[in-house]
């Protein structure tokens, strides 16, 4: 009975304490963050980005909100507000492969080959097995007519992902083409 009773009470302490965050709202940049990704996987980017900015408020040296900015601008196809927010998360983290692929992948939308692969390039060197970022420089490189190149990393991305769809798409579209 009391270890039934014990139970009882722990979960009503944590329905109070979810339910008072709930009522009281964030408080942190991580919660802030947190609630941000909440609303940008459900769509809803102006609750996401008034989260964001509200984290970089809270805490301006936190690259992760700034990532999740540059996403949400991205959605919106605001191309160089996205590069502005991964540029500073590279400058507070230097080691953050991730942002310097999704600022790749950024300048891969404004047609930028050669920054876009300088970027894929340092991506890959922090992180060799982040598939997303050969898939990502192969892109670049088959549109500057370098096939060989987007051969050899769109084969590593499937090496390191064989069911990575994009991957499995792009070597489709160079076979189309000869490659």
């Amino acid at each position: 009975m009391k270890k039934v009773l014990f139970a009882l009470v722990v979960l009503a302490m944590a329905f109070a304490s979810t339910t008072l965050w709930a009522q009281s709202g964030p408080s942190t940049a991580i919660d802030f963050i947190n609630r941000g990704v909440e609303y940008f996987d459900n769509g809803d980017l102006d609750r996401a980005m008034a989260d964001f900015n509200q984290a970089i408020r809270l805490e301006p040296n936190n690259a992760d909100a700034y990532t999740w900015r540059a996403e949400v601008y991205i959605e919106k196809s605001d191309w160089d507000r996205a590069i502005a927010d991964y540029t500073v998360a590279i400058r507070l983290d230097p080691n953050y492969a991730e942002a310097y692929n999704n600022r790749g992948y950024t300048y891969n939308q404004k047609s930028d080959w050669d920054r876009a692969i300088a970027d894929f390039n340092q991506a890959i060197r922090l992180d060799p097995d982040y598939e997303r970022s050969y898939r990502h420089r192969a892109f670049a490189y088959m549109q500057k007519g370098n096939f060989t190149q987007a051969r050899a990393d769109v084969n590593k991305a499937l090496q390191l992902d064989p069911d990575y769809q994009e991957a499995r798409e792009l070597s489709a579209e160079l076979q189309r083409r000869g490659h």
